[in-house]
């Protein structure tokens, strides 16, 4: 072939693609890096605990004085699974803002990973789409409160993705169950993925992913208890931050994006409490039980972007979640927007979560702090701003879904 022909041309388009792509995502980490953030979660739920119950200390009892000020933080560790402070051990062994920085980092390079992993640039149509995407939700709120706090959501995402995509291969069965430890490094994410797979009935990916999370617990729970943990200090930091404004339903200043929490913004009940949350809990698994389509294989429901857009959902609203955790909206639609530029032919249920995944995304992209600050600038209140960030997102996925379920039963 000739320099310049036609079909060296688009022999060239995907390596050229790939190369954008890279650069497009190199772009965008570097700008997460820079960015303004402090950390403070990543500092308060991992790096503070960890090196607290490296030292004997127990980092998860509100009243252990003595702890907070050692590692100058505000609140005690959150209960996270042991696992979670197994994978970033590395990180707590850099100092405060260096390991905060490295998180930071961390959290976008995992949004790209599992950008990748959902939209696969096999063509230059597929590497334009990734690097579209990628760069948006980099740039959407949530991922910039999870970058700016040092958040997991993050790897609840490429967990999902991972998880999806990888599913049903003989060649690799415990990558699926990897990708559900991912996504099961908070209790209020291991429940709900737990129990879909469950229903799924995919028993070879929840007992690998339950072996994995035991055997990565164990030094944590180790330490723990022997920093004089127990059930007292699990009751008591559930008690305390089930009362701090972030979390408690009836402070108007919630943060809180799952349903009870959109009840809460919406002026519905108000239905504090671990109870509460565990009651709506089964409630929605006993509808997503009912609703599930017996004899289908776990492993095409999965990968269906209809049913991973309702996973999605179920993660995000059933149990505590907050505005970072809106990520997990993404993973449907971007496994439809996949098969839309493979396939090149639109079905409507595809249609129907697209449309949804780009309302979503650019409700977010307004919605980034400085959109928020903008707003309030322009007369709006804070309060229906915030509203309108932990609220509406939400509306719109669940629009969304329910769209996509109807017009796949119609075809």
């Amino acid at each position: 072939m000739r320099p310049g022909s036609p079909a060296l041309d688009r022999a060239a388009r995907p390596r050229v693609a790939l190369v954008i792509l890279a650069l497009v995502a190199l772009a965008s980490i570097a700008y997460a890096g820079h960015s303004v953030h402090g950390g403070e979660d990543f500092i308060s739920g991992l790096w503070a605990p960890i090196r607290g119950l490296l030292a004997g200390r127990n980092a998860y009892d509100p009243a252990n004085v003595a702890y907070l000020r050692r590692y100058a933080v505000a609140p005690v560790g959150p209960l996270y699974t042991p696992t979670a402070l197994l994978l970033h051990a590395p990180l707590a062994a850099l100092g405060k803002s260096a390991g905060a920085d490295a998180m930071a980092v961390l959290d976008a390079v995992l949004i790209w990973i599992g950008v990748v992993l959902l939209v696969p640039p096999r063509s230059a149509r597929g590497a334009g789409a990734a690097a579209i995407v990628g760069t948006l939700l980099v740039l959407s709120a949530p991922a910039q409160d999870g970058i700016s706090l040092g958040q997991m959501a993050s790897w609840a995402f490429v967990g999902l993705a991972l998880t999806a995509m990888t599913i049903g291969s003989r060649h690799s069965p415990w990558v699926p169950a990897v990708g559900v430890v991912l996504v099961s490094l908070k209790p209020q994410s291991a429940l709900p993925i737990l129990l879909v797979l469950v229903i799924l009935r995919a028993w070879p990916v929840v007992v690998r992913a339950v072996l994995v999370l035991a055997v990565t617990s164990l030094p944590g729970a180790f330490l723990f208890l022997r920093a004089g943990g127990g059930l007292h200090t699990l009751h008591a930091n559930v008690a305390f931050f089930g009362h701090i404004t972030q979390n408690n339903l009836a402070d108007p200043l919630n943060n809180r994006v799952d349903l009870l929490g959109l009840s809460s913004h919406l002026h519905g009940p108000v239905l504090s409490g671990l109870g509460w949350s565990l009651c709506l809990f089964a409630i929605l698994g006993l509808a997503l039980a009912v609703g599930w389509r017996r004899g289908r294989q776990y492993e095409a429901a999965m990968r269906d972007p209809v049913m991973l857009s309702v996973i999605g959902l179920f993660l995000v609203i059933s149990l505590y979640h907050q505005p970072y955790d809106l990520i997990m909206l993404f993973p449907g639609p971007l496994v439809a927007l996949s098969e839309w530029v493979r396939e090149e032919r639109l079905r409507r249920d595809q249609a129907a979560l697209i449309a949804t995944g780009a309302t979503v995304l650019g409700t977010v992209l307004v919605l980034r702090a400085t959109g928020r600050a903008h707003l309030v600038a322009w007369g709006l209140s804070d309060r229906s701003v915030r509203t309108t960030y932990f609220s509406l997102p939400v509306i719109l996925a669940m629009v969304g879904a329910g769209a996509a379920l109807l017009t796949t039963e119609r075809r």
